[in-house]
Formats: structure tokens, sequence, C-alpha cells
């Protein structure tokens, strides 16, 4: 059974090395047709569990001096991702389209293949099991491209500023146009509530399984994204509910080269960043402001960063993944920081700032934590914007909140770089933080590219 999905995957994975719709799988492959194969495609975790890991290089938390960037090997598009140039890609072919693209064909094959098998009494449970779980992978990765692929919304342009074409079935012939922010937007949202009525509370067995508190995770993620906050409540209520502990950083081994286990207490949905080397290099640094944002007594600093032999240069060494892979998942942490920022944007402010020192207690030194006594709305915003920043160091998210908070003039950020005496800057709003459709989806299926300016 598991070699007829096994052949399937193969014969897609052809495409998605060259471009989504570069080949087409053969005539005499066998597809998957029983429930078994379906989860077995699901269950590949190099497959589903893995989204962009190209979110971190264009960020203000980390840098990397020339020479460093020279080491890479992509060192075209790390490169020109750092420096934001406007041709990121200069005819690369680019994972983080098509890994993505791949995982929801994936995902619209098993949707569709379970519509002609039989609904009984034996097999109900597992059935609704993987059609919950193809909804929430095709979700989850729709949402990862309109992170990288399109303009923050607002509600001026999200029904007229374009988001990514919305395949949603296994037709990989059919030639899709790019949807609105709004569609795609709403899609997602569509498939994670549709999902929710399928899944188990919790991950069956494994944590790189879908369940509802993943995706109560990712509706409170894109809720704060798009500034729904009441709904962000109301998902960030619902997904802790069902899960809220966190670890305790004061019993972690700061001295180990790997502090966070995976599979901690605190993961949600476990899924890796797609490899780029910068993310494990040496000469990456966090940027000294990061560094000296964390206080003495703050437990994060000594978790999340080893020192290098120059002075003042940190590594990153906190992943979620217990490894080198960065973490890209869904965890309790960010959640309740969601939830803290969401209460203080409804006018909560004292209860945000109680959900926010709650989270603290748990990552400072208990003889050294003073809890915030903050009452005003601009403080209390700023401060919990602050302690995202550096709670959630190497997760991809500070490219989402760049691109959100600029909507904000008193939150905005220019971000430069002093590249051997050459200044870059990526302004706020800026069209580059929208990347760049590979040219071999723009050959196959002729959508609009992104305008990156000059």
């Amino acid at each position: 059974m598991k070699r007829k999905a096994i052949y399937i995957i193969s014969a897609l994975l052809l495409s998605a090395c060259e471009g989504f719709l570069d080949e087409k799988p053969s005539k005499d492959i066998v597809v998957p047709s029983t429930l078994q194969d379906l989860k077995a495609m699901l269950d590949n975790t190099s497959t589903m569990n893995m989204t962009s890991g190209i979110s971190v290089i264009g960020t203000d938390d980390i840098e990397i001096p020339a020479d460093g960037l020279a080491s890479l090997v992509s060192s075209t598009i790390e490169g020109n991702s750092y420096l934001w140039k406007k041709d990121v890609l200069e005819g690369s072919k680019f994972l983080d389209w098509n890994e993505n693209y791949f995982a929801i064909l994936t995902s619209n094959i098993v949707l569709d293949q379970l519509q002609g098998i039989q609904l009984t009494e034996l097999n109900k449970g597992e059935w609704e099991v993987t059609y919950g779980s193809a909804l929430f992978y095709r979700a989850y990765r729709y949402y990862d491209l309109m992170r990288l692929f399109s303009p923050q919304i607002d509600f001026d342009n999200k029904a007229e500023k374009l988001g990514v074409p919305l395949r949603l079935t296994s037709d990989i012939t059919s030639m899709q146009d790019r949807a609105s922010l709004q569609e795609c937007y709403e899609q997602i949202k569509k498939d994670l509530l549709e999902s929710i009525t399928y899944l188990p509370d919790t991950p069956q067995t494994y944590l790189t399984r879908p369940s509802k508190w993943a995706a109560y995770g990712l509706l409170s993620r894109m809720s704060l994204q798009l500034g729904e906050y009441e709904l962000a409540l109301d998902y960030t209520q619902r997904c802790l509910a069902i899960g809220d502990e966190l670890m305790d950083y004061s019993v972690l081994d700061s001295e180990a080269v790997f502090p966070i286990p995976q599979f901690n207490k605190e993961v949600i949905f476990h899924s890796v960043m797609i490899f780029y080397s910068y993310l494990s290099r040496p000469m990456t640094y966090i940027h000294p402001d990061l560094i000296a944002l964390y206080g003495d007594g703050d437990l994060r600093f000594d978790v999340f960063f080893r020192p290098r032999m120059e002075e003042g240069k940190f590594n990153f060494k906190g992943n979620y993944t217990g490894t080198a892979d960065g973490f890209s998942g869904i965890a309790v942490d960010e959640i309740h920081l969601i939830r803290a920022e969401s209460l203080i944007r409804t006018g909560k402010v004292i209860q945000g700032m109680e959900v926010l020192n709650r989270f603290l207690e748990t990552r400072w030194d208990k003889e050294s934590y003073q809890p915030l006594l903050i009452n005003d709305y601009n403080s209390a915003l700023k401060k919990v914007i602050e302690e995202r920043q550096k709670t959630l160091v190497y997760r991809g998210t500070r490219w989402d909140d760049l691109k959100r908070l600029n909507k904000e003039p008193e939150l905005q950020q220019t971000i430069t770089r002093n590249m051997d005496g050459e200044i870059y800057t990526l302004l706020p709003n800026s069209p580059r933080y929208a990347y760049p459709i590979p040219q071999q989806e723009l050959d196959l299926n002729p959508i609009p590219q992104n305008i990156r300016g000059n």
C-alpha cells in the first residue's frame, strides 16, 4: 500500500523540482486510492512539514558580513534576499514557491481521492482525520505562500491586491490566475474551519500531524496578521483551552549545543524551514540591537545564543527542533504572545499585561523577574511587540511582523545594511516585502509578476 503512495509522490516530485507544472506524471503511475495510501502521503514529513526558509534573512534580527555572504551555498538567492535586491532569483528556481505548491498538490490529491472512498462505520474516524488533515496542510502552505509572495493586507486593498493562484483540485493542467488577497485569506480560513470539524483535539501520536489545536493556532496567527484582533482573541482562547503549558526555561541546560528539546511541551504543530545555509552558518550573527534587548536575568539569552570568538558576536542555537533545523511550526509561546497583543489592541491593556507577565515568568530567573506594571496602551503595545521579537527569533515571524507593523506609522521600521561601504535600505511598506514569483512558473502559467520597484 505504502509503495503506491511513494510512486505518485516520486512522480509528482519531478514536476515540483522544475516548476509546478513543468512535467506531468506518467499515465502508468498508480494513484493512491486507499485510506492507508492517502494517510501515508500526508505522513511524509519531508514534504508536508516544511515551510519557507528564506523568511529570516531579510529581517533586522541578523547581520552577515561580506565574506559570510559570499560563503553561502545558495549565494544568489540568499545574498540578494539579504540585501533586498530587485532581482532576487536571477533565473534560479525557488524552493519556497515550488515546495509549497507540491505540498498543496499532495493535499488536493488526497482530498480528491477521498471522494471515491465509501464512508462506512468502520472507516469513518480514519477518513475524517485524513480529510481534515489534508485541509489543514493546504491552508498551512497557502498561508506560507501569502506571507512571502503577497503584500501586507489592509482594509483598502484586500479585494484589489494580488495573492497567489488558488489551486483547489489535483488537476495540474488547470491554469489559475492570481486570486485577490481577500479570496486567498478567505480560502485559508474556510479550509481551517472545515478541518476543525474532522480533526482530533490534539495530534494523533505525532506532533507532525494536524489537530484542532494546530488549526486554532494558525487561525490565531493569521487573525493577528490581518488585524482582526477580536477573532485572534477567540482563536487563542480556543487553542489554549486545549493546551497552554509553557516550558520553564530555568530547567533547560543552556550550555547544551541545542538546549531546547524537539517535540517539547510547547509544540502544537511541528514543521521545519526549507534549508538555506545562512540559517546555520557561523558568520550569520544575531544583530547587536536585538542582543541589547535582553536584560540580566532573562534566561532566553543563554538558551538562544552561542557566543563567538569575535567580541560581541553571537549565533542562534535555540531552535524548537532540538537541531540546527529552523523551527517554523506553531507553539504555545507564540499563542500566548498573540493573546497578549490582541487583548491590548482591543483596549484590555491590564488583561494583556497579565498574560504577558505570566508568560515572562517562565523566561526569567525567578529572583530577577519583576512584573511589568504598564497600564497605557502605547507602552504596553510596544512592549509586547518587543517581547515577540525577543521570543520568536529564527521562527520567520519577524518578517510577518515587519510587514504588518509598517502599516502603523509609529511602529514602522527602516532597515539598513552596510556592505563594504555601500548602503542598502528596506523602507516601510516597500514592494520588496513581496518576493518575485519564479520565472519557471511564469513561463508555464503567465500570471502577473510582483513589481518590486526600481
